[in-house]
């Protein structure tokens, strides 16, 4: 019975927690999205030479695809390794920022995390 209710309460604190990270109030920052873009690198063939067979090993890679958005907080640029298919360019998000990421609070109540990959002031 004490099991029971500990995993309870275990439950119950982890419910209000992930419920806090939504909190709107939380979210004092203001996101403009400046735009997205994604880069693709081609692929290509890779050769590897077995010392012990004296033979070459051929195969083929299919490259990679980078995603990126460019968004404005206060007088900071900040490009962010991700794009969220519910972000619109042009618009404001409410938004907060740590040291590695930033979140944005979209309009349904979900929100939208990006690793941070550059900082830079405007102009």
């Amino acid at each position: 019975m004490k099991t029971v209710l500990l995993a309870g309460t275990v439950l119950a604190a982890l419910g209000s927690l992930s419920a806090s990270d939504k909190n709107p109030a939380d979210y004092t920052l203001s996101a403009h999205i400046l735009g997205t873009a994604r880069h693709r690198s081609p692929g290509g063939i890779t050769s590897v030479y077995n010392p012990q067979t004296a033979t070459w090993s051929h195969g083929t890679y299919s490259g990679s695809t980078q995603h990126e958005t460019d968004l404005r907080i206060d007088k900071m640029i900040y490009s962010v390794a991700r794009i969220c298919k519910k972000v619109e360019v042009g618009k404001d998000y409410p938004a907060k920022v740590d040291k590695k990421k930033i979140h944005l609070l979209l309009p349904d109540g979900k929100t939208c995390d990006g690793i941070i990959e550059g900082i830079h002031e405007m102009e």
